[in-house]
């Protein structure tokens, strides 16, 4: 009786208290604004290219914008301004990957010092930081390409701390039977980022405040948004000032019961070595490949075989990211509830999301290569690619918190680094497959091996993996609790 009591006064605390959900917002913020200041160089650059520089663009009739049947189908526009910049593809990949660089160095490093010390500092700080030099950018750009590249590869130093910050917050703040949820929620805000700065980057591209405006808006705002993160966040609910007692003793019940110690040492070698660290992180990888793929090179790939212009590509690339936003948040809901009614297996559950968001972007990636110019099937193909993709909800984005709850950010800094890969390869990808032929045949060559490395990573994860907790992630006080976990899996 007395336990019935308990719980419905948990319960009550769940429904009424507010802190947690106040300070997911606010993260949803910060990981909108993490692709809206990563994100917006790829419209941007559409509008900053001479397009007019013959070692920018193929001739016509390599491309689907020599068809006339095609264009009349399509609608799409054609350029109607040219840049100031004669970048050709190589420099054009050089300055994308060149955050990634940055980005993949703080990975591992951002989630042990969330870890370490708080979370709320070290994702403050990065956002911060990658703000103010966003609102440079247009200054280095015009002085000179080597500057950009080096801003760019500062801020993704500022960013790669974020993402893995994300994870222990999450750990930290979230009840075990909220996260798929409340997690999914957060990242969304990635993909919520990616519609409106693809969106609205295109629009001030198009308007009399030209492609610089994109910078300043979007780095502005993360260093307003910087500022209230630090001033209303905590790293912990024990730490929060004006948390009501309720819901702080709630959360640190019911979240992953290795929280509720104090840190301890990582086991660098083991979860380093750990074979369900280093499948995670290939599958991750190939999911990442095909993300990155749609959100730094479908614009330039919509641009040069289709001939559509940035104010198109930037709106039929955001949009299309929508559908990735929704399935992403309704997956994640919907695997907590499968999980809470026990009708199948976590791991079962989780490998069959991991199926659906790498084998069926893979299998449209194969269709648009081979249909020809059908731009309004290509753009069907692509939706249906991402809507799929965020089946990652259910899939991999949970199991970091799955087999290592206690050291989820350590684990989400190593699979992050891998799946970040892709941020580089992506874009060196494109540039070496296309610098002497920018054609239609060049990028399907690029389609097929995105497809490929989406489907070797699930292959592989699906065979090989387990969401199981690890023992290297187990303190000794906790072995009971992992046989269990083991046993439940």
């Amino acid at each position: 009786m007395e336990d019935e009591k308990e719980n419905a006064r948990d319960g009550k605390q769940d429904r009424t208290s507010s802190v947690r959900y106040i300070l997911c917002g606010l993260l949803f913020m910060n990981c909108f604004l993490l692709y809206a200041m990563r994100l917006n160089l790829s419209i941007s650059m559409t509008a900053m290219v001479n397009t007019e520089n013959p070692d920018v663009m193929a001739p016509l009739n390599e491309t689907c914008r020599s068809l006339d049947r095609a264009v009349e189908n399509t609608t799409v526009p054609r350029p109607n301004k040219t840049g100031e910049f004669d970048w050709d593809q190589s420099q054009q990949g050089m300055i994308t990957y060149s955050f990634f660089v940055g980005y993949l160095i703080t990975q591992i490093p951002g989630g042990y010092l969330a870890e370490i010390y708080s979370p709320t500092l070290v994702l403050g700080l990065g956002m911060g930081l990658t703000s103010v030099l966003t609102c440079f950018t247009s200054i280095a750009a015009r002085t000179h390409i080597a500057l950009l590249i080096a801003l760019r590869m500062l801020e993704g130093l500022g960013e790669g701390v974020m993402y893995p910050s994300v994870f222990v917050f999450i750990a930290n703040w979230i009840p075990v039977q909220e996260q798929g949820l409340l997690l999914n929620f957060i990242v969304s805000g990635c993909a919520v980022g990616t519609v409106v700065t693809m969106t609205v980057s295109a629009l001030l591209c198009n308007s009399p405040l030209g492609w610089p405006a994109s910078f300043y808006v979007f780095g502005i705002i993360g260093i307003v948004f910087s500022i209230l993160w630090i001033t209303l966040s905590a790293g912990a609910p024990e730490y929060h000032s004006w948390i009501s007692p309720g819901e702080r003793d709630y959360i640190i019940k019911h979240r992953a019961a290795s929280k509720k110690k104090n840190m301890r040492a990582v086991p660098w070698k083991k979860l380093l070595l750990s074979p369900a660290v280093l499948l995670l992180g290939i599958e991750c990888f190939g999911v990442s490949m095909n993300a990155y793929f749609i959100i730094t090179e479908f614009p330039s790939y919509l641009k040069y075989i289709y001939g559509a212009d940035t104010l198109t590509v930037g709106m039929v690339t955001g949009f299309m990211t929508l559908g990735s936003a929704i399935s992403v948040i309704l997956c994640g809901w919907a695997t907590d509830k499968i999980l809470a009614k026990e009708a199948i297996s976590k791991n079962t559950l989780r490998k069959f999301c991991v199926a659906v968001s790498c084998f069926v972007p893979s299998i449209c990636m194969i269709i648009i290569a081979q249909i020809g110019c059908n731009y309004h099937l290509v753009l069907g193909l692509m939706l249906l690619n991402l809507v799929c993709m965020g089946f990652i909800g259910g899939g991999d984005r949970l199991i970091g918190l799955d087999i290592a709850p206690e050291l989820a950010g350590c684990v989400q800094g190593v699979t992050s680094s891998m799946a970040n890969l892709a941020g580089v390869v992506a874009p060196a990808l494109v540039a070496i497959t296309t610098e002497k032929n920018n054609t239609a045949h060049q990028w399907n060559l690029v389609l097929y091996c995105v497809a490929a490395c989406g489907a070797f990573g699930a292959i592989l994860f699906i065979l090989f993996g387990t969401v199981a907790k690890q023992d290297w992630a187990t303190d000794g006080e906790d072995a009971e609790d992992n046989e269990l976990v083991h046993r439940d899996n």
